[in-house]
């Protein structure tokens, strides 16, 4: 590697026009405004080219001719030089708007070309760790740009991201430290990359009553949607009234299961197969469908959803599976839907089994309502709505005496 300074000043044809130049770090990069003859000092890497847009290029008859175009354009920076002669005793000359230093993974090696680069500190790559050198001409200094990961002045430290202010992983990962970079692990008791954490257990985030308020069914369906505050007792699933935990907007799981609250056993009567939920809370999940607060009729003849499942445990005695062996015009048996109606306006926000046809009625389920539409408003009339149940007429009133509970993993 040699040294040429150019100190003179040569015209170079009109179509090098000068554009704007920045540097990696976005700063304008500039070869400083003095006054006098513009020089430059360059250093020259054989065989070598630097694979980037050029500003122009053009053929001259010596070398210097070249860097004198370069240090007479205030936006060159560097230029590649054809390393051998053509027929008419002329050489390539393209002039660049930046550096090698800016640009070190586009140094190639070549047979054909030199290139030319403004002489820095950054020649000595002070940079550690793959960051990178800015050079400040003026200054006849530079800048370390750090690869993510590391910090100092020479890119030395290794950054300690467990440790940021903004924490890497899910909530419910631990987090360790690596050279450069970290990684991220779930807790026990949640499976995930570490980024994205899922509760591997089963959590209970709702119950749904009929001996109590009907606080599921509520006109504006707030605990569907925008009850943000846990109510009822959320660790007691022996417990006969409602129930919404702070899980039911903030786990995330794949399945859903229902149990009943006189079985401590927890025996699923209902439990989703596959990925029901795709890593979503429920809320989520339910919400997704639209938004059905204050009388909006959610479906006419359709599930808007459903998840395929088993069923187990007392299912063929529980109010609201009473559809669990039959498979109807909009839904087989063995799923569950959501947002369901059929005829003349029996719904369910939870349909269990079949319903259309032979099944007659979608009122069996959770969430279920006769209000002349699939809707949480009767639309004339009284409305009859029941937390769980099947039927929801005045004269067909659902078992009190247990509740159904609702979980997630």
């Amino acid at each position: 590697m040699s040294t040429i300074l150019f100190t003179y000043h040569l015209s170079f044809p009109s179509s090098f026009l000068e554009t704007k130049v920045v540097d990696m770090r976005g700063k304008p990069l500039s070869r400083g405004t003095g006054e006098g003859i513009p020089y430059a000092n360059f250093k020259t890497h054989k065989f070598s080219y630097l694979n980037i847009t050029t500003i122009g290029s053009d053929y001259v008859g010596k070398g210097s001719e070249c860097g004198f175009a370069c240090v007479n354009l205030p936006s060159c920076f560097s230029f590649n030089l054809a390393a051998f002669h053509d027929m008419n005793g002329k050489v390539l000359c393209e002039l660049l708007p930046s550096d090698l230093y800016n640009n070190s993974d586009k140094l190639v090696p070549s047979q054909s070309h030199h290139h030319y680069s403004i002489a820095s500190p950054c020649l000595k790559w002070p940079c550690q760790n793959n960051g990178k050198c800015a050079a400040q001409y003026e200054k006849n200094s530079y800048v370390c740009v750090c690869a993510k990961g590391y910090t100092g002045e020479h890119c030395e430290t290794d950054m300690d991201e467990c440790s940021a202010s903004i924490w890497p992983c899910d909530v419910n990962a631990n987090c360790q430290n690596t050279y450069g970079s970290h990684k991220c692990s779930c807790k026990s008791g949640f499976y995930g990359n570490g980024k994205t954490c899922i509760h591997s257990g089963w959590t209970l985030i709702a119950r749904f009553s009929n001996s109590d308020g009907k606080n599921w069914m509520r006109d504006d369906g707030r605990w569907w949607y925008d009850q943000q505050i846990a109510l009822g007792a959320t660790n007691n699933s022996s417990k006969n009234d409602d129930m919404i935990s702070t899980a039911f907007w903030s786990v995330g799981g794949r399945e859903l299961k229902i149990t009943r609250s006189d079985d401590p056993s927890h025996i699923p009567l209902l439990q989703t197969t596959g990925n029901c939920l795709g890593g979503q809370t429920f809320r989520s999940k339910i919400t997704s469908y639209g938004d059905f607060r204050n009388g909006k009729v959610w479906a006419t003849d359709q599930c808007l959803g459903s998840c395929p499942v088993q069923y187990g445990g007392q299912y063929k005695s529980t109010d609201g599976f009473q559809q669990g062996n039959c498979s109807g015009d909009i839904q087989s048996a063995n799923k569950i839907g959501f947002w369901c109606d059929w005829s003349t306006g029996d719904g369910a926000v939870m349909m269990i089994g079949g319903e259309g046809g032979g099944c007659a009625r979608a009122d069996h389920g959770i969430g279920i309502t006769e209000a002349n539409a699939a809707s949480f408003v009767e639309e004339g009339g009284s409305e009859i709505e029941y937390d769980f149940g099947y039927n929801a007429l005045s004269n067909t009133p659902p078992n009190q005496s247990y509740s159904l509970n609702l979980w997630i993993r």
